[in-house]
């Protein structure tokens, strides 16, 4: 059983938002064929909720992966000292 953690980076969004591109998320996790991925993003402010734009790119990107056999465990947002799983939440 190997485990490959990788890390990276797929856009910069501003105080308000980010594009979260589907096709280019799976095209990293099937480059390094992967059959799980977790999303992980920070909300600059104190509250990790999550907005309705958080919770449909995380259902598109679940539906998308779950296509190429590629699970996504979690998305987890960051806010200061808190988080928001949206697994815990069953929003996934």
């Amino acid at each position: 059983n190997n485990m490959l953690l990788f890390d990276w980076v797929e856009d910069y969004g501003c105080v308000n938002g980010v594009a979260v591109y589907v096709r280019n998320i799976l095209k990293q996790a099937l480059n390094l064929e992967a059959t799980a991925i977790i999303m992980i993003h920070n909300h600059p402010g104190r509250k990790p909720k999550p907005s309705a734009e958080d919770i449909a790119s995380t259902k598109r990107v679940a539906e998308a992966a779950e296509k190429v056999d590629v699970q996504l465990l979690d998305h987890i947002i960051i806010a200061g000292d808190d988080y928001f799983s949206m697994r815990e939440h069953r929003k996934i």
